[in-house]
């Protein structure tokens, strides 16, 4: 079975008084995981709040830095998340990035910019041959339109040895 990081709720930029270091928390995270293989972080989330595309790029690129530029990263977006710069960002790493490791494949179906209709599937193959399909759904709004769900439900992932659904909000 892989190792995910799953990461949530970054909030950078958060206004939150100086009550809280959210950028010195991340850093910690990375730097607490660094020397663990894992073969893919999940980002589930209000990573920046209202973030320029430099926020997300940072993200991404201190996850590279600590595990590796061959790690899939696979993104939802949350309510705080400015979706135009995050699907930028998330547009120039699937760009750079053409061979991840454990033959990971992401494909992202819409785009951030249709809030709930979003899905993005990483898949993963282990050292036995079996695969993973990881599917993180937009949920960054409390409303999922009926669109996103039969996107989800229209898609093959049945085909796949184990299947596992990210939200940023809970569907239920």
């Amino acid at each position: 079975m892989p190792k995910l990081l799953q990461i949530t709720d970054i909030h950078l930029n958060g206004d939150y008084n100086g009550k809280f270091d959210v950028k010195g928390h991340f850093e910690k995270i990375l730097a607490d995981n660094r020397n663990i293989d894992y073969d893919a972080v999940v980002l589930t989330g209000d990573l920046a709040d209202d973030g320029s595309i430099d926020d997300y790029v940072m993200i991404f690129t201190r996850i590279m830095d600590t595990f590796g530029f061959s790690i899939p990263i696979l993104v939802t977006p949350g309510n705080h998340d400015n979706r135009e710069n995050l699907q930028r960002a998330y547009e120039e790493y699937l760009a750079a990035h053409r061979e991840f490791k454990n033959k990971a494949v992401i494909c992202q179906r819409d785009t951030f910019m249709n809030p709930g209709a979003s899905i993005v599937v990483l898949d993963i193959i282990d050292a036995v041959g079996t695969t993973y399909h990881l599917i993180s759904m937009d949920t960054g709004h409390k409303d999922i339109p009926y669109e996103g769900v039969e996107n989800l439900v229209k898609m093959s992932f049945f085909i796949s040895d184990v299947n596992c659904l990210f939200t940023h909000m809970p569907l239920i």
